[in-house]
């Protein structure tokens, strides 16, 4: 154990029991006409484990206000009809987005379209979204990411399934898509 920094401060140990760091120590006649013993909390150490700490806080947060739970809303939904619906194959009225084409790259390409997905969910998760609604819309990227690792059926499976908007379905949010443009 290091020694008091000065006699009147004696610092107690950490323990598992007590993770506050406090320091007791014996105050001065002038703050004190008693003389007796106060207790005054150490001052927290701040570097990466706080602002690790405080990073994740903020992701584990849910959406606490109606306007940042509408721009989660409008996000969702921009990000699913860009992955899902964003463009119409001419001459057909079949919409597709970017998931089936991001899928065409090797590897890399189902797995940037399944974090984009996984993003979906997670603010679905923040938004309020039940258990079981997270289950289904977790079970709706696993086949649209598990599909993708067949070479020429995810990409079928991604024009067909559009996961993504399925799970705007899920968390009843309906995307605005211009019908033929």
């Amino acid at each position: 154990m290091k020694p008091p920094r000065s006699p009147a401060e004696q610092p107690i140990e950490r323990g598992p029991m007590n993770a506050i760091p406090v320091t007791v120590r014996r105050v001065e006649k002038d703050e004190s006409e008693s003389g007796e013993w106060g207790v005054r909390a150490a001052t927290p150490r701040v570097g990466k484990r706080s602002a690790v700490s405080s990073f994740v806080k903020r992701l584990l947060r849910r959406h606490e206000s109606e306007e940042s739970r509408e721009g989660a809303r409008r996000r969702v939904a921009a990000l699913a009809v860009l992955l899902d619906s964003a463009f119409v194959i001419p001459g057909t009225s079949v919409r597709v987005g970017l998931d089936p084409l991001v899928g065409l790259i090797p590897a890399a390409g189902d797995a940037i379209s399944a974090a984009a997905s996984l993003y979906i969910v997670y603010e679905g998760w923040r938004l309020g979204a039940t258990r079981r609604q997270v289950a289904a819309m977790l079970g709706n990227v696993a086949i649209d990411a598990l599909a993708g690792v067949v070479p020429g059926l995810g990409d079928v499976v991604d024009l067909a399934f559009k996961a993504n908007m399925r799970n705007l379905a899920i968390l009843g949010i309906t995307p605005r898509v211009n019908a033929g443009k």
